[in-house]
């Protein structure tokens, strides 16, 4: 029998350590991986929670601006001037009524200004002299795959003087 002294290959050792360091990159390519998409996945959220809101607190800042008087009346924010309007959160949400008859009408009766659900919605005035500062913040909840995500935006505005 001839005795083979030239063998190649690795010996068990060898081949359990190369496949630990493998699992342990696997391991971290898979965190930063998943990382990624749920980054992406809130950014987004904001996107959209941003896109929602930003034409209501526009529509809301424009009016204050331009009101003659304005109203907080527990959930309502009730605005004089021209045109009257009237803003409240209803259940998930926000309700604008522009006003005809009565001056400011009842949010109630508007039509909503949300595509998405509403969370919160507060409106606020601090009153420090001339001119009071009125403050709106409406809070927004998004939903996907990888869960809920809340977003919140508060503006200030001025009423300008007549």
């Amino acid at each position: 029998m001839s005795r083979i002294t030239n063998q190649r290959g690795f010996t068990l050792i060898e081949l359990i350590v190369a496949i630990g360091i493998f699992g342990a990159l696997s391991l971290v390519s898979v965190q930063v991986l998943w990382d990624t998409v749920t980054t992406r996945s809130k950014q987004y959220s904001i996107e959209t929670s941003t896109a929602a809101v930003r034409p209501i607190l526009s529509t809301i800042t424009q009016a204050i601006e331009s009101a003659s008087a304005v109203t907080i009346s527990g959930s309502q924010l009730q605005i004089t001037g021209s045109p009257c309007m009237s803003f409240a959160k209803i259940g998930t949400a926000l309700f604008q009524a522009i006003g005809g008859a009565s001056c400011p009408p009842d949010a109630s009766t508007g039509s909503s200004l949300t595509p998405s659900t509403i969370t919160v919605a507060t409106f606020s005035a601090t009153i420090t002299g001339t001119p009071a500062v009125v403050t709106v913040s409406i809070g927004t909840l998004y939903t996907d795959r990888l869960g809920s995500h809340t977003f919140y935006a508060t503006t200030s505005a001025i009423r300008r003087s007549l």
